[in-house]
């Protein structure tokens, strides 16, 4: 059990406030750090405000998901800011001697003959999808906006919508504006 002084816990808070500022944006951002079958996402409340969120997360990753969740979220973290905030969870890092777990990450990055395989799987999806009608192109410039906004301020967005009426078409639009992204359909 790790044991977070006060120091720590506002260090990280005001690193993390961006990240987690708005309910909807915390679930994505720790499913994104931890994986979706982590025990610890069952024990957070995800309610209330940043200054009363935060601390309670890292309260929840330092007891129960202990230090390998804790570690996930800070490397996780260092992918999302600057240098200088490198630095400081760098030392975070250091301070609870949380190196050991530097092994989890380097068998990661080992997967990307995986990761080339997804994105091929992608681009074979994303080929096969048409955003025109008979040649014809509908005028979807308000739904890409507003998914363009959504997916701003959340890490993933569902699209919805009855068959055959462009979700797929919008999906491929996004994907230009977005870059990579990794995806796959049971039909296609």
């Amino acid at each position: 059990m790790m044991k977070l002084d006060p120091n720590t816990i506002n260090e990280l808070a005001e690193i993390l406030s961006s990240f987690v500022e708005f309910e909807k944006e915390r679930r994505s951002f720790l499913i994104a750090a931890l994986g979706t079958d982590a025990p610890v996402l069952q024990h957070i409340d995800w309610s209330g405000s940043v200054a009363t969120f935060t601390p309670h997360m890292l309260d929840q990753l330092a007891n129960i998901g202990e230090e390998q969740a804790f570690y996930a979220v800070l490397e996780y973290m260092k992918l999302k800011v600057g240098l200088d905030q490198k630095e400081r969870i760098n030392k975070i890092i250091e301070q609870f001697h949380l190196y050991p777990f530097k092994e989890i990450k380097i068998a990661l990055s080992d997967c990307s003959s995986d990761l080339e395989k997804l994105q091929q799987q992608s681009d074979y999806v994303l080929n096969n999808i048409r955003v025109d009608i008979g040649g014809f192109k509908l005028d979807r410039t308000d739904l890409i906006a507003n998914a363009r906004k959504k997916i701003s301020e959340a890490s993933l967005i569902e699209i919805v919508g009855s068959s055959g009426v462009g979700k797929s078409a919008i999906l491929k639009t996004l994907v230009e504006y977005r870059g990579t992204v990794y995806l796959s359909s049971r039909t296609r």
